[in-house]
Order: C-alpha cells, then sequence, then structure tokens
C-alpha cells in the first residue's frame, strides 16, 4: 500500500449522559467533551448562544510511531470490547459511536481492512468515519506560511493595497 498519515479519535455523542458517566466507564478521559443542555462555549470557554443539544466527548487514540492504523484500532477495539453492555446501551438510547480517522497522504493511498477487525468494530456498534487529506498536516501549514508570508510581502511593498 502507498504510504499515509493518520490521527484517530473515538467519539460519542449521546441525547443525555453526562460526560463523566461515560470517562468513568471506559476508564479514559476525553480531550474534548460537554453536556447535553449545558450553554454552549467556543473552544476557548467562551459562552455564546444557546445550549448544547447532545453530550459530545472525545477521546485521541495515541498511537506508537510504528503502529498501522489496523493494528491501532485493532488493540483499542479490543480494549473496549469489555465495556460492550455499555456501548451498546449508549446507542440503543440515542448515542453515537465513532473512531474518527483523520487520513493524510498524497495523491494515491490506501489500506485494506480486513473482515475480522470491521467485524470486531461492528460488534461494539461503532462506526468507522474516514476524513481524507491529501497533504500531510506539515505539508499543509508550510502552504499556509508561504501564503502568508507572500502575502505579508505584497502588503509590504504596497501598503496602500487591500484585499477582501
Amino acid at each position: 500500500m502507498y504510504p499515509y498519515e493518520y490521527k484517530v479519535s473515538f467519539r460519542i455523542s449521546h441525547p443525555r449522559i453526562h460526560p463523566d458517566e461515560i470517562s468513568t466507564q471506559l476508564g479514559l478521559q476525553p480531550q474534548i467533551s460537554w453536556r447535553a443542555g449545558d450553554i454552549r462555549k467556543t473552544s476557548r470557554g467562551i459562552p455564546i448562544e444557546g445550549r448544547n443539544e447532545s453530550t459530545y466527548w472525545s477521546y485521541s487514540i495515541n498511537r506508537q510511531s510504528d503502529d498501522s492504523l489496523i493494528s491501532l484500532l485493532e488493540d483499542f477495539t479490543v480494549g473496549l470490547e469489555s465495556h460492550k453492555d455499555f456501548l451498546v446501551g449508549l446507542r440503543l438510547t440515542g448515542g453515537r459511536l465513532e473512531y474518527f480517522v483523520g487520513w493524510f497522504s498524497g495523491p494515491s493511498s490506501g489500506e485494506v481492512f480486513e473482515h475480522s477487525i470491521l467485524n470486531k468494530i461492528a460488534s461494539l456498534q461503532i462506526d468507522l468515519s474516514l476524513d481524507i487529506y491529501t497533504t500531510s498536516p506539515e505539508d499543509a501549514q508550510k502552504l499556509v506560511d508561504y501564503a502568508t508570508s507572500q502575502l505579508l510581502s505584497e502588503l509590504k511593498q504596497d501598503p496602500s493595497s487591500s484585499r477582501s
């Protein structure tokens, strides 16, 4: 297969459960969470209009440098198997569970998800979401930095020019 990089989060949304209950049941601390009914806030904690319609809980799965995506998903899924009743219960009461995979690659990449890992994931009623980016995060940052430097250079040469 062609090379790629990835990042994976295990995400749960539910109409009413408290995020602390998810953390307690799974023995994991989320990187991001909020509770249904609480006042909405920006990522910086500033209150904004409205209330959260549902609870959201997201755990970033850390990988070892040589872990393949398949082995990471398999290892984490096996670790969740002892929590199957809890996870299926979330689904039965209106929740959603998913592995969110950020896939970073060049113009061509691929992976085979064999039926055995897909069966393990499906048995816990976890969805698999692939968000595909055809460049690495580092390369994307280089492009942003380059575009910013070009714009700043133009503005220094002609400070009266403006862009909309």
